[in-house]
């Protein structure tokens, strides 16, 4: 297809929005019934990861705002509202999964909460915990999963930082 400057190639990998479709959804959506469902008043930025934990859907991207709450790049929604996550964290959250009852929490980010974490991060529903030093400067952690009792993680990342921490 010849490109002019008013014509768009279609995206295979994108549907049209549902706001196309009079249904205003801000980033995320659940299907429900075979309809589609805003959770909320939305997020106010992309949606890169969400993970299921105890009732509640966390949601990690480069949003600052869920529903209306102050949530820096991650929240989460226990079905009716949203809230933010131990203060969220200092930069874009790619990835999310839960491994032995906590939320593990990957991207492009310093700080969790105010304590240095280095791109990868555990949350245990209060407070957070580095995992070791984390990724070496300038990484990011792109994808992380829990499997036979353990975590993996992957990204754009070629050196771990001493580890200090409880290892996880």
């Amino acid at each position: 297809m010849a490109m002019t400057s008013t014509s768009v190639a279609p995206s295979p990998w994108l549907a049209p929005p549902l706001a196309d479709q009079g249904i205003p959804v801000n980033h995320i959506f659940r299907w429900r019934d075979g309809h589609p469902t805003p959770l909320g008043a939305g997020l106010d930025g992309a949606v890169h990861a969400l993970a299921f934990h105890e009732g509640e859907v966390y949601v990690g991207g480069a949003f600052t705002r869920a529903g209306g709450v102050d949530a820096s790049r991650l929240a989460k929604w226990d079905g009716q509202t949203w809230s933010a996550v131990g203060g969220g964290v200092d930069g874009p959250v790619y990835a999310l999964t839960v491994h032995a009852g906590e939320v593990y929490v990957g991207g492009q980010f310093t700080t969790a909460g105010g304590l240095t974490v280095n791109g990868v991060a555990r949350w245990n529903g209060s407070t957070w915990s580095a995992l070791g030093g984390g990724v070496g400067a300038g990484g990011t952690v792109r994808s992380l999963v829990a499997w036979q009792g353990h975590l993996y993680a992957g990204g754009l990342f070629f050196l771990l930082q001493t580890l200090t921490g409880p290892p996880c």
